[in-house]
């Protein structure tokens, strides 16, 4: 079988496995993610390593790498990140590349679940599929005829910085006011909520305590949420989609989902009424699955 690496880097860990040429997942593992580019290309370099030594050297065709902040399409430099700042400038994906002798290819970590899902998971047969990451931040996908949309410079999907003006509103990680990410992110939720109770909480703490009756935390959660899926609702309208997926670790609470899932439903244009808002098929495989079919798909293989 050919395989190829597919690694996902996060804000807190990298993860990374075989990919095999339909989509399965083998030998996944995980370890910390460093703050410092210097320290990232070479974790991700050392569990590539350990993949590859752990499941008996197999031979692989390429490595796949989906990476928090902007990606120049072209290079896989990262161009911009408000989520991991040290990485602008930095390439994973040619250090990898050069030290395992394989082609590689870099693209946004959305974009790579994007993928993943589109090929394998229940994004599989849609035509036009808008992909929402709600977590510590929110990212978009977008995937056009079978293939990602990218821009010129890669910044297709980024609806983080969507501009939702409202009271309230905190600072965006990019450090401006009054975009997606100040309102519907965790940390937007986790802000929001001690501002009105006193009490720091985590995301899923306050939707703990909001399953449990309590009406500032049900309340907190419905409000980022309804404000996730209006704004996803306007986009979907301008670009006309066939199916929603919402992602993440925020966008797991089911609250949230739930919420986010009824405002998009209320707010879309009348030909839109029926587009399916769906979950994650893939889970946290996605971003790995969808890494190594991006490089794949680059390449022709």
């Amino acid at each position: 079988m050919a395989w190829a690496i597919g690694l996902d880097i996060g804000g807190t860990k990298i993860a990374a496995g075989l990919v095999g040429a339909t989509g399965s997942v083998t030998g996944r593992i995980e370890a910390p993610a460093p703050h410092d580019a210097r320290g990232v290309e070479q974790a991700a370099l050392a569990l590539a390593r350990q993949v590859l030594d752990e499941q008996d050297s197999p031979q692989i065709e390429a490595v796949g790498v989906g990476s928090p902040g902007t990606i120049d399409p072209i290079s896989g430099k990262v161009t911009a990140s408000d989520s991991k700042p040290a990485l602008v400038g930095a390439n994973v994906g040619e250090v990898l590349g050069q030290a395992l002798g394989v082609p590689y290819a870099v693209t946004n970590d959305v974009n790579a679940a994007g993928v993943g899902e589109l090929a394998y998971g229940v994004a599989a047969g849609f035509s036009r599929v808008l992909v929402v990451a709600a977590g510590t931040g929110i990212g978009g996908a977008l995937l056009i005829n079978g293939r990602l949309e990218e821009g010129m410079s890669g910044t297709t999907g980024e609806i983080a910085h969507l501009l939702v003006p409202q009271a309230g509103a905190g600072v965006c990680g990019c450090g401006k006011r009054d975009h997606l990410e100040a309102v519907a992110s965790g940390p937007a939720i986790e802000a929001e909520y001690a501002a009105a109770t006193g009490e720091r909480r985590t995301a899923r703490e306050i939707a703990r305590i909001a399953a449990d009756g309590n009406p500032t935390a049900s309340t907190t959660i419905d409000a980022a949420a309804t404000t996730l899926g209006r704004c996803v609702a306007g986009l979907a309208n301008a670009v006309d989609i066939d199916a929603l997926v919402i992602t993440g670790g925020v966008a797991d609470i089911e609250r949230y989902f739930a919420a986010a899932k009824t405002a998009f439903s209320d707010e879309v244009m009348v030909p839109l009424n029926g587009v399916p808002v769906l979950r994650s098929a893939l889970g946290a495989d996605a971003p790995i699955v969808g890494a190594a079919t991006y490089v794949r798909a680059r390449l022709g293989i």
